[in-house]
């Protein structure tokens, strides 16, 4: 206990002390920080529009309707249904792979498009072919909608705050994961 009374020995802990405090904080608040940008992307904190994640699940139900449609004049959905089955995958569980879940929703938005092409070039009855402009409606809005969703612009922010020294340094040191991206 001799050692703690000498004054550059107890100033250095000190020192070590006020660092390590330092660095765990920032750890936390920057993955706390990380946490609030992914969960965002999946909770709307906006009470008038919802967030990406609702307008995606909206769209997949909807393709799911579609293919019902579809197959009943025989047009192939067996991509756009695993397509579906990919999507509803990648948005499971809270996934934090943000770039994983748009190139899933890339795959089935081009699916969808070219399921629902096929049903145009189709002689719909009348009840199907209303219900077909309705959805393709609803698809484009939906579209829109995840496109000028604020999330990206939120990344954008964080990324513009975060992303240089000393932060990122800690970043790199601690494994911590930016947010992605839903582009």
């Amino acid at each position: 206990m001799n050692i703690l009374k000498n004054p550059v020995i107890a100033i250095l802990l000190c020192v070590l002390i006020v660092l390590t405090s330092t660095v765990v904080s920032i750890n936390v608040k920057l993955n706390n920080k990380c946490e609030e940008i992914v969960d965002s992307f999946y909770i709307s904190k906006n009470n008038n529009s919802t967030s990406i994640y609702g307008d995606i699940v909206s769209m997949y139900e909807l393709a799911e309707e579609i293919t019902v449609v579809a197959d009943n004049y025989g047009v192939d959905t067996r991509k756009l249904s695993t397509s579906i089955s990919s999507l509803k995958k990648e948005v499971s569980f809270h996934n934090p792979e943000i770039d994983d879940i748009h190139d899933a929703f890339s795959a089935f938005y081009n699916e969808l498009w070219d399921v629902e092409l096929k049903l145009s070039e189709i002689q719909l009855s009348q009840r199907h072919m209303e219900y077909m402009n309705s959805a393709s409606k609803l698809v484009y809005e939906l579209k829109v909608s995840i496109d000028e969703a604020e999330y990206n612009n939120t990344v954008r922010t964080f990324y513009k705050r975060f992303d240089r020294f000393p932060v990122n340094l800690f970043a790199d040191i601690f494994d911590i994961d930016y947010p992605e991206y839903f582009a």
